[in-house]
């Protein structure tokens, strides 16, 4: 069966087809652009703690996915309707710690340290978001707020990208017309559950990628993504497109380490003890302008094949978003 943008069978994005795309790199840069913004969105909310982020989003990304997969997303997709208690999974530290890969005592930490933000509780069955105290938290407003315009520029990048939007945008029953600039949509917390899937399923894959260091998976694709940042805005990001068909390294723009931090919301000290990280693992150099991720990295098997499932889940996501009713008419 041929789905939406030249694929064939399977997960969306992956297969001979989208293997010889043309615009692979571009919708992989536009979703690792979206990725990283989300993420410190999330980490601003968590204190300015990556790690208490990353597993505030994967507490979140678990309680909510059964609401998310179901008709309860519409049913409770508007900001004033808000899922009953009864409705949310709860996961235990155990599974939670699986998930992120990362050890059982980090992650009870980081859990409590997200309990006495009151952005979580523990009940019988494990621990889920406190989703009455969360709702009324500002914090969580202003995060969601940003969440929007973060999501419309993913979707104008995917435009630049000649991304084929034309399977989306006959409405279904439950696609909700945007709002005005500024304001949210009817069905924004909808949206919302499924862009957070979407960023926690790439934070998988960089994990894995990164030896189970999801820190120094995102600083790696930081550096990598600012280093053709350029590139991705101007009229070569096409030209540079297709997935074995990298730019030199001397379009590279270099990016330094103050500057990584505060795109990642990160202390400075914790942003430089990962870039040494990888600066031991050659897997980026250090110039005289600051920091660059070589070609000849980004060609490595296991790296070409993380492009891949990054670029397969951003495929996923734009149906996904048309699933929860996003309106794709303008697009």
């Amino acid at each position: 069966m041929e789905e939406p943008n030249g694929t064939t069978g399977g997960p969306p994005g992956i297969g001979p087809a989208s293997e010889a795309a043309p615009n692979l790199r571009p919708v992989l840069r536009a979703g690792c652009a979206f990725v990283l913004r989300v993420i410190a969105n999330i980490t601003k909310l968590a204190g300015g703690d990556l790690r208490s982020g990353l597993v505030f989003l994967a507490l979140w990304t678990a309680n909510m996915r059964p609401i998310m997969q179901s008709a309860a997303n519409d049913t409770y997709g508007g900001m004033d309707t808000l899922p009953p208690d009864e409705m949310i999974r709860p996961i235990a530290v155990h599974a939670l710690s699986e998930s992120l890969l990362i050890p059982y005592e980090t992650t009870r930490r980081h859990v409590e340290k997200l309990v006495a933000k009151g952005l979580c509780v523990r009940d019988g069955r494990g621990v889920r978001v406190a989703v009455a105290t969360v709702a009324g938290n500002p914090e969580v407003a202003a995060m969601i707020a940003n969440a929007l315009p973060s999501l419309l520029l993913f979707l104008d990048d995917l435009r630049r990208s000649a991304f084929d939007f034309a399977p989306y945008r006959q409405p279904l029953p439950v696609t909700a017309p945007l709002p005005p600039s500024g304001e949210l949509p009817p069905n924004a917390r909808a949206l919302l559950r499924v862009c957070s899937d979407y960023v926690a399923r790439c934070v998988d894959v960089l994990g894995r990628l990164y030896d189970n260091d999801f820190a120094a998976g995102l600083v790696h694709t930081a550096i990598w993504m600012a280093n053709v940042d350029g590139i991705r805005r101007g009229p070569e990001n096409l030209t540079y497109g297709a997935l074995h068909v990298l730019p030199p390294d001397g379009l590279r723009q270099p990016i330094s380490i103050s500057a990584l931090a505060a795109g990642l919301a990160m202390p400075f000290e914790t942003a430089r003890r990962h870039v040494n990280k990888l600066l031991r693992a050659r897997m980026a150099v250090r110039t005289g302008k600051g920091l660059v991720v070589p070609r000849a990295v980004l060609e490595q098997p296991r790296v070409i094949e993380s492009a891949r499932a990054v670029h397969a889940h951003s495929v996923r996501l734009v149906a996904e978003l048309y699933r929860a009713g996003f309106d794709f008419s303008g697009y």
